[in-house]
């Protein structure tokens, strides 16, 4: 999350950068959800809790959008 987000961050324009790391995150919860059904015990587990981690930083780069583009009004 934080390589994540400290890149978006330092070479953000306008969000634009948060914005295709959100999409890209977006992707991977996709896949995550996907693959949940078939895994179980520990994988399960892992999967699911790399989930929650990319569902927390969309929302922490949707916040840096907003703030973003209300800096730029």
């Amino acid at each position: 999350m934080d390589i994540v987000l400290s890149g978006a961050v330092s070479v953000a324009s306008g969000g634009v950068t948060c914005e295709f790391a959100r999409d890209r995150l977006r992707w991977a919860v996709k896949r995550f959800d996907e693959a949940l059904p078939r895994l179980d015990g520990e994988a399960r587990e892992t999967i699911a809790g790399m989930r929650a981690s990319h569902l927390r930083s969309i929302e922490s780069c949707e916040s840096v959008a907003r703030t973003l583009a209300e800096d730029v009004s």
